[in-house]
């Protein structure tokens, strides 16, 4: 998850955000759609991506900035959901649209 930066298109972020904080790039973007994280509280939108092909390469976090990788399959990650070790709204939204591409 990430921040725009002014004029920034959301895809580009994402390219961004991704390499910034996991070290990762991806070969094959597939756009999942646009959620409202508060809808009547605020206009925050979430735009979510499906990063695939992806290759190691190095991370750039901020100084302030600590994060804790973690890999899962995708049943390690459903078994996580279900004992709620994960249960923000944005990465449940983002894997129930991944669904149909990780079959």
């Amino acid at each position: 998850a990430g921040k725009l930066d002014p004029n920034e298109e959301p895809l580009n972020c994402a390219k961004r955000e991704l390499a910034e904080e996991t070290g990762y790039r991806a070969n094959q973007w597939i756009p999942l759609g646009t959620i409202a994280t508060s809808p009547g509280f605020c206009n925050e939108v979430l735009h979510l991506y499906l990063a695939k092909d992806l290759t190691m390469g190095e991370t750039n976090w901020d100084p302030d900035e600590y994060v804790e990788l973690e890999y899962f399959t995708l049943p390690e990650l459903l078994e996580a959901i279900k004992a709620e070790q994960i249960k923000d709204s944005k990465s449940l939204a983002a894997l129930m649209l991944a669904m149909p591409y990780l079959k």
